[in-house]
């Protein structure tokens, strides 16, 4: 389909040790703690946490 990365987030309590074993780059903490905006579920699906953004290249170029 023409991608060159991927990207997916994990909360901060999560290991990672999945992702970084399947080749995938962490680039640190990012986002908020919950859902905003009209998107927002009326209830929490998860812990309130940062999360952590992984990476990984699909093509080069």
């Amino acid at each position: 389909m023409g991608y060159k990365k991927i990207i997916t987030y994990i909360l901060e309590s999560e290991s990672g040790v999945s992702l970084k074993a399947a080749g995938w780059q962490c680039f640190g903490i990012t986002g908020g703690k919950q859902w905003t905006g009209v998107r927002k579920p009326p209830v929490p699906l998860y812990p309130q946490e940062m999360k952590y953004r992984y990476e990984k290249i699909l093509k080069e170029g």
